[in-house]
């Protein structure tokens, strides 16, 4: 009984330990008035660059009214978590903020979830494997290779949730709408 204590006290303290390194998600969206779009995006694209980050989308839409025009559109960025306030502040400071809001997901408890079923899925294939070593029939052969498969299948996927939730940690998400102001009505 003593020795099942200090086991639990050990796990205890091992979870305590993984949780005081969460896994976030972060995430922003920030709506900037800039005198031109094109050289904002630029700006941006090649900032977000030196960072290691990546742009994953965009867009834009050329406005007309009156023989005068202006575009307006976004760019998603992608940098790394770590460098999420920095990117955010560079931004700001390409214009004039009219709208932002950040976001944090906690994702730990998912990730020490899909773990623990990963460990699982292993040790039930490595059981599965011995049971077909030592198979007696084709019957037995072929129900255990119908079960590998449905395991191998399941830490596949497992493991591809696992990856996603990985990359969404590492690599922080920013929107960035982008509009040059319209000419005025006369």
């Amino acid at each position: 009984a003593a020795l099942d204590a200090a086991e639990a006290a050990g796990q205890a303290a091992a979870g305590d330990a993984v949780r005081t390194d969460r896994a976030l998600v972060r995430t922003g969206r920030v709506r900037l008035r800039t005198g031109s779009f094109e050289e904002t995006r630029r700006t941006l694209v090649g900032h977000v660059r030196s960072l290691d980050g990546y742009v994953s989308g965009s867009g834009s839409t050329r406005h007309s009214r009156d023989n005068q025009s202006w575009t307006t559109g976004y760019v998603v960025l992608e940098v790394p978590s770590d460098r999420f306030a920095g990117a955010l502040s560079f931004v700001r400071e390409r214009g004039t903020v009219l709208d932002e809001r950040t976001g944090t997901e906690d994702v730990t408890d998912r990730l020490i979830d899909l773990e623990a079923r990963l460990t699982n899925l292993k040790e039930r294939r490595d059981r599965l494997r011995s049971f077909y070593d030592r198979a007696n029939s084709t019957g037995e052969l072929l129900d255990i290779e119908a079960e590998l498969s449905a395991v191998q299948s399941e830490t596949e996927r497992l493991e591809a949730q696992r990856r996603s939730l990985e990359r969404r940690v590492a690599l922080a998400t920013l929107r960035v709408e982008i509009r040059e102001p319209a000419p005025d009505y006369t």
